[in-house]
């Protein structure tokens, strides 16, 4: 009928001008999975968070945590290829509940670093901001973000899931008029991407394609690191910060030598944030899986380990 085509008609027009406005773009900045799940992890109220990057969650059992610790939860809020500069914007947009204990667990050369290499990176760290933020956003991106900048990050998001919806509508009525269950996927998931650097905090990750450049993110003194804004951060939340410094494969047999793990540890200490350092644990060569990440046959291990360091501080 001529309405039913002038709905078809209107339906591509509205795909077409939303494609036009900009859905190549969209990988960047559609809400990203993991920021909203560590932010919905880290505001739970949970006594006890877990913070950092994909190390932290090869190493920590949060359930056998809690019941090492004696505590009511330990909520994992670490971020796959988290920096110091995410953590920093997660305590700092998304404080805990008074009085919880932030726990932050990411090789120091993470932790450390400073201006984001990546557009991965830098996608990350503005989708965890609620407001603009010149002391961080300055340290790791270079500059400010203009609260018009945020506004534009929202706008897309709200673009992007109505694409997602009349892009499935279509679909949606398929399957009901068939009578078929069709299970709709996230359209937008792939859509426009731009694969990032293949690298973890370890390095190229296993299977890495040939010929990707990995670039490090530049590792600054502790003075000029995050390290204050994370202390600030949890002094403003009436949060304790333990400041963890993985267990290394690498590093088991530590030589007498001052390292940047050493000097960040010194400035934290001096302004009285507890450091736990598992570089010298008794863990097994062969838990590990690279040179921070643990295999799952490990990780009990390394958690009980961990367990005991926490309660010594």
């Amino acid at each position: 009928s001529p309405k039913a085509l002038l709905l078809g008609l209107a339906l591509v027009v509205t795909v077409l001008g939303l494609a036009a406005a900009g859905v190549r773009g969209l990988a960047a900045h559609v809400e990203n999975p993991r920021a909203s799940q560590a932010v919905e992890r880290i505001t739970s109220g949970a006594p006890w968070l877990i913070v950092g990057n994909s190390v932290a969650q090869s190493v920590v059992d949060p359930d056998r945590l809690a019941e090492r610790l004696q505590v009511s939860a330990v909520a994992q809020a670490a971020i796959d290829g988290a920096l110091g500069p995410h953590v920093a914007a997660l305590l700092r947009h998304h404080p805990p509940a008074s009085g919880a204990t932030v726990v932050v667990l990411m090789p120091t050369h993470n932790l450390l670093a400073g201006r984001l290499p990546s557009e991965t990176d830098r996608a990350l760290l503005v989708e965890l901001l609620r407001w603009p933020d010149a002391p961080l956003t300055t340290l790791a991106l270079g500059g400010a973000v203009a609260p018009l900048d945020l506004w534009r990050r929202d706008r897309v998001r709200a673009r992007s899931a109505l694409l997602g919806w009349v892009t499935a509508t279509p679909l949606r009525i398929g399957a009901a008029l068939s009578g078929v269950q069709v299970r709709v996927d996230d359209t937008l998931s792939n859509l426009g991407a731009e694969a990032g650097p293949v690298a973890g905090p370890s390095g190229p990750l296993p299977g890495a394609p040939p010929g990707r450049a990995v670039v490090e993110a530049e590792e600054l003194p502790p003075e000029s690191s995050v390290l204050p804004l994370l202390v600030e951060a949890a002094e403003r939340a009436e949060a304790r910060l333990i400041v963890v410094v993985p267990f290394d494969r690498r590093r088991q047999d530590a030589p007498c030598r001052t390292t940047p793990e050493d000097e960040a540890g010194r400035w934290l200490i001096e302004r009285g944030v507890a450091v736990v350092d598992m570089r010298g644990a008794p863990l097994a060569p062969d838990a590990f899986s690279r040179e921070f990440h643990l295999h799952n046959t490990g990780r009990a291990q390394a958690t009980d380990l961990l367990a005991e360091g926490l309660r010594a501080v």
